[in-house]
């Protein structure tokens, strides 16, 4: 019975950190209103920290790819930087915004007007070779 109800009280824990996960992993889209809360797990400690309440600005977020399209190894010194493309939904053509960081990979989604966007990101090797877009993300913006 004991082990029972050790497992039944861990079940409710489990869901709440799968929940977390999850929602942490939500790092693209989002509207721009409001207050939220940064927070991230900590894998050395095991524990989601908090890092404060900040004001709502939106980031598009991307991870750094490992591989090229031809499947060989990207290190980290290969990679020049990022492209953003990003257009209102109803538009035809894609604006670019440049990033010559390659340890950057987050863009603050401020100054942009209200509407409907979409975001994808493509990166750039040290040779100026460019990648496939990422599949496009939709943000509201209000």
């Amino acid at each position: 019975m004991r082990s029972n109800q050790s497992f039944n009280m861990r079940l409710p824990l489990a869901y709440l950190l799968l929940a977390t996960f999850a929602l942490a992993g939500c790092k693209t889209g989002g509207s721009s209103t409001g207050a939220s809360t940064n927070a991230y797990y900590d894998a050395e400690s095991d524990s989601l920290v908090d890092a404060g309440l900040q004001p709502s600005v939106v980031h598009l977020q991307w991870l750094a790819p490992a591989t090229r399209a031809d499947g060989s190894k990207l290190y980290a010194g290969e990679i020049g930087g990022y492209r953003i493309y990003y257009k209102l939904r109803h538009q035809d053509a894609f604006r670019i915004i440049d990033i010559d960081d390659a340890g950057n990979t987050s863009y603050p989604l401020e100054g942009f007007s209200p509407g409907v966007y979409e975001f994808s990101v493509s990166t750039l090797d040290v040779e100026g070779l460019e990648s496939q877009r990422s599949k496009a993300v939709s943000v509201n913006i209000i």
